[in-house]
């Protein structure tokens, strides 16, 4: 005969090494599943650590690149207004020795003029570097902007002597915006610039400013030189210069890039439309208030 008693206690010596054995595996696995997740973890945050040294080593690389370019492109931007004040002042010492005072005005407005240039350059130099860098401010005010547009209108044609002429298309006397109005005026006014730059004297510009679903735009047109097709594609690139405007209008290359950039700091958008010999639009679309 068997011995039940002795049957049971194999089985229940059994179960118990069975749950014993689940118990242990249970925790093995739980151990293993722990390890698993703070290995996942440890990888998840290498690969962002990677990822963000790369993003940092390629902007550091692109912010050397800015500056090598810039410092190049005003070595190259200043040669010319630094030969205009050297000969000028050469010429200006010449007449003074012969009492030949009528010719000196002429070079000394030279002089003023060269003196701008460089200022101008050494200003768009700083501001695109900045600009690349990110150290704009984003701080956003409540305004009119019939009123703000008004005032950088006035602003810019007391300094063209009545060289062009400026008209308002404005839709309505109040159109509300919140925005960084600080960059908002730098965009208008690198538009204005332009504009006035490319624009033969007695030549019209409008400023056009509507509302348009949740969009309000500012549009700058001008009766100018105009931009090939070909040309068109380069034209928010850094440093690029149409060759219909090289070494016949003073410039950097560098305008129409900050604005792009100043642009996607207020997420707005830049557009534009231009022809060959008729001229330029380009238009700032901000969202509406």
């Amino acid at each position: 005969m068997y011995d039940l008693s002795e049957l049971y206690r194999n089985k229940e010596d059994l179960e118990k090494f069975n749950q014993e054995l689940d118990k242990r595996i249970q925790e093995k696995t739980a151990q293993l599943q722990e390890e698993l997740q703070i290995r996942k973890a440890i990888e998840t945050e290498l690969r962002i650590a990677k990822e963000q040294i790369s993003v940092t080593l390629h902007r550091e690389k692109e912010l050397s690149t800015i500056k090598s370019k810039l410092l190049d492109n005003i070595s190259h931007e200043i040669n010319t207004p630094l030969t205009i004040i050297s000969s000028s002042s050469f010429l200006i010492e010449n007449y003074l020795n012969y009492k030949q005072y009528d010719e000196i005005p002429k070079y000394l407005n030279q002089i003023n003029e060269a003196v701008k240039s460089l200022n101008d350059t050494v200003e768009q130099a700083s501001k695109a570097y900045h600009t690349f860098l990110g150290d704009s401010q984003s701080t956003s005010s409540i305004r009119n902007l019939v009123d703000f547009c008004d005032q950088i209108i006035d602003r810019i044609g007391n300094m063209t002597y009545g060289k062009v002429i400026f008209k308002k298309e404005f839709s309505s006397r109040i159109i509300m915006a919140e925005t960084n109005f600080d960059i908002l005026e730098q965009i208008l006014t690198q538009f204005l610039n332009n504009a006035i730059k490319f624009t033969p004297e007695g030549g019209k510009i409008t400023i056009k400013l509507d509302e348009i679903e949740d969009k309000i735009v500012i549009s700058v047109i001008d009766e100018g030189i105009g931009i090939s097709e070909e040309e068109q594609e380069h034209l928010f690139e850094l440093f690029y210069r149409s060759n219909s405007v090289i070494g016949k209008y003073h410039g950097s290359g560098l305008g129409l890039s900050i604005a792009k950039n100043l642009a996607d700091s207020i997420n707005a958008e830049i557009k534009f439309k231009s022809q060959l010999g008729k001229g330029s639009e380009f238009s700032l679309i901000i969202p509406k208030v």
